[in-house]
């Protein structure tokens, strides 16, 4: 699967949890760099594989900027934005379960693969 998706979810993620900070009362210029550095970053990762949702997210990013500069709220639809995230992950996924052999519509994990993985990671043995 290509990274940049795993990339750009994380910074969307992180973005939707900062804007609830903000909602919350959290209203500090480091909350503000945050919620728009990760918007960016979503979209950058995004410009060249999926470059409709690249603009969805910068349009929102300024959106949010433009309503924040004038003194009035605006709701990023994270929900929306990330629902069209993940149809893209998933349609990346099935095209390469379909490349090696498989029929595109389950996909099953190699638990061999992710333990061995966790192994590298953590220096230890899963068992």
């Amino acid at each position: 699967m290509n990274s940049c998706y795993d990339c750009a979810f994380k910074h969307l993620s992180a973005a939707y949890e900062v804007w609830l900070e903000i909602e919350g009362g959290y209203d500090e210029v480091e909350h503000f760099m945050k919620l728009v550095g990760n918007l960016a970053q979503a979209e950058a990762h995004l410009i060249v594989s999926q470059p409709k949702l690249a603009a969805d997210i910068r349009e929102h990013r300024k959106k949010w900027f433009d309503a924040r500069v004038l003194g009035v709220r605006y709701v990023v639809p994270f929900t929306e934005l990330a629902v069209g995230l993940w149809a893209a992950i998933l349609v990346e996924v099935r095209a390469d379960v379909k490349e090696e052999g498989g029929d595109g519509r389950r996909v099953d994990v190699d638990d061999r693969r992710v333990a061995g993985e966790h192994e590298k990671e953590s220096g230890g043995t899963v068992g």
